[in-house]
């Protein structure tokens, strides 16, 4: 998509200022890059995802994440699958719709289905990993307990595959039974399994 022509964007500094090193040194600013900064959001959307939160705020947190791992994907073609298949706005709708309010209209109102939330958040994490060479636990929990309780068309066939997003100790009759026992006892079971499995990992390589 072409970028607006006269739209303002913020100024990209050349240069680290003593001035924001003090401020991180005093803790005034939290200092991060645009791995941790996609790790931080996304987390948290897993997070809320699993406990049932607001889906309204899970969007829009999943789609933060979504386009930023779109442009970084452009080229290389690694970024989220919806993109290349349906269109970068396919599945974003509340986000669009905070984004292009228009002036004094106050009582216009949006349709959102949640489950689509899970499928964005399922490719989202596919592009993080196809980028950035890697998941984090609770990444992977998520990943693992969708693949096994998919929601949406595109993903029928993912239970068929599922094995291969669960953890190397767990089969998939225990991921089934854990499944059906509701999300926070699976990820609170996950997690911790996919955050050893992680360690052990990094200690062997």
């Amino acid at each position: 998509m072409a970028k607006k022509r006269g739209k303002t964007r913020r100024e990209k500094l050349r240069y680290v200022s003593a001035e924001s090193f003090a401020a991180r040194e005093s803790g005034v600013v939290v200092n991060e890059n645009r791995k941790g900064t996609l790790i931080r959001l996304m987390e948290s959307a897993v997070f809320d995802w699993f406990l049932n939160r607001d889906p309204f705020a899970i969007h829009l947190t999943i789609c933060a994440c979504y386009m930023v791992l779109c442009d970084l994907g452009k080229n290389s073609r690694k970024g989220p699958q919806f993109e290349q298949h349906f269109g970068r706005f396919a599945m974003t709708v509340v986000y669009d719709f905070l984004r292009h309010a228009k002036p004094d209209m106050l009582n216009d109102s949006v349709d959102f289905v949640p489950i689509h939330n899970d499928a964005l958040l399922f490719d989202a994490i596919s592009a993080f990993d196809r980028i950035f060479n890697g998941r984090t636990a609770l990444m992977r929990t998520f990943q693992a307990y969708y693949a096994i309780r998919p929601t949406f068309l595109v993903h029928r066939k993912l239970p068929e595959q599922a094995v291969v997003f669960l953890p190397e100790s767990i089969s998939i009759q225990e991921a089934e039974r854990l499944a059906s026992l509701g999300r926070v006892p699976f990820f609170t079971k996950f997690s911790e399994v996919f955050a050893k499995e992680i360690l052990r990992q990094r200690h062997e390589s």
